[in-house]
């Protein structure tokens, strides 16, 4: 049973970025289909109908993903696990190689060049929206690393990763 489960969706600045996005794919399809359906030359040919099926290919296949994004957040008894779902690598932290965990204030796109899963050395960002987050600092394999994971539930999860 997990002490702390959480699965976000965006969330802030980036929760209007992604209504951004589905607007954006949306007047793209609706533009496109009218364009097959009632548009073309004024010679009766279709130009542009070439290009039309590969750029519904790259939108829907750059923005969609983008719109089914969540970041799972789980604590059990041995392990916190954290994935930016559906994107294969998840973070496993055995509980016994945690040293401290504290909340922060993070600014995802100055301190770490934007949201989604993000490198500095020895830290690793987990943010899909928002500026509170919680630090996990834990030792691994020989080193000091950092995790920290955007969450409006900050005190819940430093709770239960300190339980």
């Amino acid at each position: 049973m997990p002490l702390f489960e959480e699965s976000q969706f965006a969330s802030g600045a980036t929760k209007n970025f992604h209504l951004g996005l589905a607007a954006l794919l949306v007047v793209g399809i609706v533009v496109a289909v009218l364009f097959v359906v009632v548009g073309g030359g004024s010679d009766g040919s279709r130009p542009g109908r070439a290009l039309l099926l590969p750029l519904a290919v790259v939108l829907c296949g750059t923005i969609a993903p983008m719109l089914i994004l969540r970041l799972r957040i789980r604590v059990d008894d041995s392990h916190l696990r954290v994935q930016l779902w559906p994107a294969p690598p998840t973070t496993e932290i055995p509980r016994e190689q945690i040293r401290s965990v504290y909340r922060t204030t993070v600014r995802p796109l100055r301190d770490f060049g934007g949201w989604g899963i993000k490198f500095k050395k020895g830290h690793r960002l987990y943010s899909w929206g928002g500026t509170n987050g919680v630090t996990i600092e834990y030792f691994h394999k020989g080193k000091d690393r950092k995790v920290t994971v955007t969450t409006e539930r900050c005190d819940e999860l430093v709770a239960a990763l300190g339980a």
